[in-house]
């Protein structure tokens, strides 16, 4: 036999193998660079994507409208059990594994829900135009409608020439699918290599402990849960199981798409039906239908947004209710319907219906990179589940193996749990988020390095205090090379000291950026006296004052004030046991209300506006906030609520519907500083269409990290380039 011929003959599986260990080899030996394939990647699968919705809507409309009613009927008698099966058996393996998950602290924000979400939940099952639906690859609502004509045409008697043309249509999905599958071990080495030079798996950071749980918990549903509870129902053996569906589930995890194992599993199916005598032309028309009726409700391995969402009210410090597990699931399979794509809606959904903010979105999608592989694995093994125990009961081959059955199922809830207890114990080591993590933020080293800054700080209750001075603000900057701010202390995330002692904060970092603009030094003097703010910019001891300082009618008459570079609304802090009751004030009783605010004219008078009966406690700072025991709530903006009661566990950020306007956030500068206060408007400006505002805050306010310009690390760089 030639090479040629040895070559052609192994297995399309391990050809794809070859092909992913070959694209990760590629990544990680160019990194970067691995980019370039990925447009090789992305018209491999949509080649795929191609042929497969038309074979679901072939498949659906030719296998339900060529079935008679009663054996419709029949299909789904055998079919429904096995989905039950499979949800219960899933979702009790995600409640063993999610009590790996440390329990969540209490909200850090609480505000009102602002309604919605089950519209479009709706929207991605209901077929209001099913034209739209496949442009904008809505499975579910596809589905829905392939359902109800298939349906239709069962009930029409001229089909005949309609249900040829289906299954011509059909077969030709088919034959398209073969041809695009014999390139998949070249289009999953440029996904691969892609994956391997691109991800930054630094960026993981805290998420170590859900990333684990979820690979070795989707591992363990695939290969053991699911299979061997298979085995128990159907007469089969594991060994021989796995061997049949190793090609289908090969490809299904290399590509990402569970529907690309649909033909393999029909092939299996329909093999091993034939091998148990069963004698049906039909056979092959009963499995395909089957099998297209539950793809989008069938991929089990969506199910695993549930584990998600359990993590991520942890990570994002939201407790559950702990009766949420009783409407979970169901909530659960209605918003999961589809692709693991569309898994990314049902977070959305399901993070505004359980009021856990809308950024874990975007933290589910940036943990796709890694989880959606096991998670396309649960799913393809599920599908085959599903549609092999469906076609053994529909024929009268499944029989239930009691000894098997409760090996599978002791066996599989002993491994979950070794899991969830594993995962406890490491939790310390695997979850690196820190109960402050403002504590830890820093400057940014480069900037830091182009920028003599000398900060002066309150010492033994006494300040530096800077002398008064004269002359145009823009000339003096430049003729000293020095600039001059006041700055806010304990003021997160504005400006403040982190946990190494620097003075941090996003208005800091606008002070280096402006000053390293202008070329010159910076000098901090500490505000210690907010009621003399105006008077100390009178007197020109500072050019500018920062710490998240609010604009004012006052402040407006008193200095000049650059653009408004942020909008932020205001917040009460509360106990988290109570911070739900402040969501209307309109329904508080403020006459036995203590009410701290910080000692800033402006939110003094606000206090007394908003709680006119209430008793009103003014402090210097919020440091101590959390110690002092009569407070009920205190007042500030939602950025700083927010900070501070990530740093004080049991506290909670409330954002009521009728607190008032947000307030406009602002530099103060002396009020003889025209010139200087254009150019800070007009570099203000500049930062924001240049994108360095942008950056600025996602760092200080979202807690992103810093992207870095730096190549991620690769053989080719880091070991040849040296």
């Amino acid at each position: 036999m030639g090479l040629l011929a040895r070559l052609s003959s192994v297995n399309l599986s391990i050809w794809v193998i070859i092909g992913a260990l070959s694209g990760i080899f590629c990544g990680v030996f160019i990194g970067d660079y691995a980019a370039n394939l990925e447009p090789f990647g992305s018209i491999y699968v949509m080649l795929l994507q191609m042929c497969v919705f038309p074979f679901v809507v072939s498949s659906l409309l030719h296998g339900l409208g060529s079935l008679t009613p009663q054996m419709a009927l029949r299909l789904l008698k055998s079919g429904l059990p096995v989905f039950l099966i499979g949800w219960a058996v899933v979702f009790a393996g995600l409640w063993i594994l999610s009590q790996g998950i440390p329990e969540a602290r209490p909200p850090v924000l609480v505000q009102p829900s602002e309604g919605g979400g089950l519209g479009e939940l709706l929207s991605l099952v209901i077929p209001s135009n099913p034209f739209t639906d496949l442009t904008q690859n809505y499975v579910p609502a596809i589905v829905v409608f392939s359902v109800i004509y298939g349906i239709a045409i069962q009930r029409i008697k001229q089909k005949d020439s309609l249900l040829s043309a289906l299954y011509t249509f059909r077969q030709a999905s088919v034959t398209v699918w073969g041809w695009v599958v014999r390139i998949a071990p070249f289009g999953v080495f440029a996904l691969f290599a892609d994956l391997a030079g691109t991800v930054q798996i630094q960026l993981l950071g805290g998420l170590f402990l859900y990333a684990v749980l979820f690979v070795l918990g989707a591992l363990a549903m695939a290969l053991w849960v699911l299979p061997s509870l298979l085995c128990a129902i159907a007469p089969m053996r594991y060994p021989e199981l796995m061997r049949d569906l190793q090609e289908a589930l090969v490809v299904a995890v290399v590509t990402s798409l569970p529907i690309t194992a649909v033909p393999l599993i029909i092939k299996v199916t329909r093999k091993m039906v034939e091998d148990r005598k069963v004698e049906d032309p039909e056979s092959g028309e009963i499995i395909s239908t089957s099998l297209a009726v539950s793809y989008p409700i069938g991929q089990l391995g969506n199910l695993f947004v549930a584990f998600f969402v359990v993590f991520a009210a942890y990570y994002v410090h939201s407790a559950l209710p702990p009766t949420v597990w009783f409407t979970l699931p169901a909530v659960t399979i209605l918003s999961t319907v589809g692709t693991p794509v569309s898994t990314v809606d049902a977070v959305s959904f399901m993070a505004h219906w359980l009021d856990l903010p809308a950024d874990v979105k975007l933290l589910y999608v940036e943990l796709m990179t890694l989880t959606r592989y096991p998670q396309v694995l649960v799913s393809a093994m599920s599908l085959a589940f599903i549609t092999i125990i469906a076609a053994f009961s529909y024929y009268g081959l499944a029989r239930l193996h009691k000894r098997r059955l409760l090996f599978s199922l002791g066996s599989s809830a002993l491994l979950m749990a070794a899991l969830a207890i594993g995962g406890r114990a490491a939790a310390p080591y695997l979850t690196t988020k820190e109960p402050d993590p403002y504590v830890s933020f820093t400057l940014d080293e480069d900037l830091k390095g182009r920028v003599k800054a000398t900060v002066h700080k309150v010492t033994d209750g006494a300040a530096a205090t800077a002398p008064a001075r004269s002359g145009d603000a823009m000339q003096r900057v430049r003729e000293n090379g020095v600039l001059r701010v006041g700055y806010g202390q304990a003021l997160i995330p504005f400006s403040y000291f982190n946990g190494a002692g620097d003075l941090v904060g996003y208005d800091v970092a606008l002070a280096y950026q402006l000053a390293d603009g202008l070329g010159v030094d910076l000098e901090f003097y500490p505000i210690t006296d907010w009621a003399r703010l105006g008077t100390a910019l009178t007197e020109n001891r500072f050019d500018l004052a920062i710490g998240g300082i609010y604009v004012s009618d006052k402040r407006l008459q008193q200095v000049r004030v650059s653009d408004t570079y942020l909008y932020t609304p205001l917040a009460l802090i509360a106990h988290a046991d109570k911070a739900k009751t402040y969501l209307d004030l309109s329904d508080v009783d403020t006459k036995g209300l203590r009410v701290t605010v910080f000692r800033d004219t402006i939110l003094e008078d606000l206090a007394r506006k908003l709680f006119p009966d209430a008793t009103i406690d003014v402090v210097d700072d919020y440091t101590t906030l959390s110690t002092n025991p009569g407070f009920d709530v205190a007042l500030w903006t939602q950025l700083q609520a927010e900070a501070w009661a990530e740093a004080n566990p049991g506290y909670s950020a409330v954002v009521p519907a009728n607190l008032g306007s947000p307030l406009a956030i602002a530099i103060p500068m002396p009020p003889d500083s025209s010139d200087f206060a254009r150019y800070v408007d007009d570099w203000l400006s500049l930062q924001r269409g240049n994108g360095v505002e942008d950056g600025l805050k996602r760092y200080w306010f979202e807690g992103q990290p810093r992207k870095s310009d730096a190549p991620r690390w690769s053989i080719l760089n880091n070991v040849i380039g040296k």
